[in-house]
């Protein structure tokens, strides 16, 4: 039997989702636009996540963002995350030999996903934020953990998506995959 799904939370959680580390504030219409969905019907999803206090609005620009509420279930995350536990000190001494930043990814519904990051120390240093997500095809590091994967999976993956260039070397042809 299955479970009906609730369509109001399922919009609301579309629209929770579609901030992120690149679009961190938005209006109603970008948002409607985002998630699909008529501006008066985002409107009034965007006045119950801000009044729960998952939202606050910019009162300059009339944009939106989510507020310091999200963090209770990153807070959670966190605490069932053994493997940053014990990861971290082993980072520490990598970051401390290399002076690099060092960066810790998980595999999460097919994308990579930063779960622990600390800054080089290099004057000059590429930050990773914790959250940050990429596909699988984007980046070495996301090729790095598909690569790890069972080659059936890997197959898979590959047929199911349509890359779109992240950056200048984004691979963008299914058939190049395989050539790394």
């Amino acid at each position: 039997m299955t479970t009906p799904n609730v369509q109001s939370l399922e919009r609301a959680i579309a629209i929770l989702e579609a901030f992120s580390f690149q679009e961190s504030e938005m209006g109603v219409q970008e948002l409607s636009e985002k998630v699909g969905l008529t501006p008066p019907t985002v409107c009034r999803l965007i006045k119950t996540l801000e009044r729960k206090g998952y939202l606050i609005k910019n009162s300059y620009n009339q944009k939106y963002r989510i507020s310091l509420k999200i963090l209770n279930f990153a807070a959670a995350i966190y605490k069932q995350l053994d493997i940053r536990n014990i990861a971290i000190d082993i980072m520490r001494k990598t970051r401390d030999t290399l002076k690099e930043t060092i960066y810790l990814d998980v595999i999460d519904n097919e994308e990579r996903v930063c779960v622990a990051s600390i800054p080089g120390n290099q004057t000059l240093s590429l930050n990773v934020p914790v959250g940050q997500r990429s596909p699988f095809y984007a980046g070495a590091d996301s090729r790095m953990l598909l690569a790890c994967l069972d080659r059936n999976l890997v197959y898979s993956y590959i047929d199911s998506i349509n890359p779109n260039k992240y950056a200048s070397n984004t691979i963008t042809k299914k058939q190049n995959f395989m050539n790394l």
